[in-house]
């Protein structure tokens, strides 16, 4: 099994993209920006290469997460 076939649960998916929360990576699934998980029996998991594809920055800001300052988006 090669590194891109390695499959990542909820916790390292969302680490890998940044420490991203998890209402904000659930979000990111609705709306089609991170593939839908696939089950190994009941636990939801991604496969690295699958996330590594992702084009994060082509997300609008507000999708992919809040500001770590906690301040206002600027207008």
């Amino acid at each position: 099994m090669t590194t891109e076939d390695r499959y990542l649960n909820t916790k390292e998916a969302r680490k890998f993209l940044g420490d991203m929360s998890k209402a904000t990576f659930y979000r990111n699934i609705k709306r089609g920006i991170i593939p839908r998980q696939k089950y190994l029996g009941n636990t939801p998991v991604w496969k690295l290469s699958d996330l590594q594809n992702i084009e994060l920055q082509d997300a609008p800001v507000s999708v992919l997460s809040s500001r770590p300052d906690n301040q206002p988006m600027p207008a």
